[in-house]
């Protein structure tokens, strides 16, 4: 069983693949989920699929919660 600083570890985490996936799943632009997640420019998203960067902890949860919801909206 896992320990609960792990699984909460893994919440401040998210891959370049898993951003690009969630983007395409929920139809946005790179535009479009930059302005979701409170970046400037696409640039920052395109950046991030792209494994230039490292995303901040915050940016991090927003995406795995956004993710977690879509896949508990699905299953019903």
């Amino acid at each position: 069983m896992k320990h609960i600083s792990e699984i909460t570890e893994s919440f401040y985490q998210f891959s370049s693949d898993d951003l690009k996936l969630l983007r395409r799943r929920m139809y946005k632009t790179q535009q479009e989920m930059a302005d979701l997640l409170g970046f400037k420019d696409r640039a920052s998203i395109c950046f991030y699929e792209k494994e230039h960067n490292k995303m901040s902890k915050q940016k991090a949860l927003l995406c795995n919660l956004m993710k977690n919801y879509m896949e508990m909206n699905n299953d019903s």
